[in-house]
């Protein structure tokens, strides 16, 4: 099981014949104050898995500053079905999170974990605009 794509952007959806739609890919915000509120982003994991990793595995997602200080996190689950001998399983997961507090400038890593260990982590750049 392998973490394939892990983005921030704008919006993301996923069509009728599973297509991963993904719109203003992003890894900086810049506010004119600290802290700040970011409106919206939408936090996009696609995983890929094999033949016998059918199932539903614990997620995590934890945002984290430069010190490793949590700020917050998500739990959830993300199910793997339909295996074919020869063809990888794919799982797309949105997440989309409103009003990202900000304490101030830095990098910000939302740290993701699957089935209990660290798969990825996405960088959030916060910059003081001038």
């Amino acid at each position: 099981m392998e973490i394939t794509l892990a983005v921030c952007c704008d919006a993301a959806n996923v069509s009728r014949e599973g297509k991963l739609n993904l719109l203003g890919i992003f890894n900086s915000i810049h506010a004119a104050e600290f802290p700040c509120t970011h409106p919206h982003l939408a936090l996009v994991l696609r995983v890929e898995a094999r033949l016998g990793e059918e199932g539903t595995y614990p997620l995590e997602i934890r945002l984290v500053d430069e010190d490793g200080q949590q700020l917050f996190h998500i739990n959830g689950q993300l199910s793997l079905q339909g295996a074919e001998p020869g063809r990888p399983m794919t799982a797309q997961t949105i997440m989309d999170i409103n009003n990202l507090q900000l304490p101030r400038p830095g990098t910000f890593a939302f740290e993701v974990f699957l089935d209990g260990r660290r798969a990825r982590s996405v960088d959030i750049h916060a910059f003081r605009s001038s």
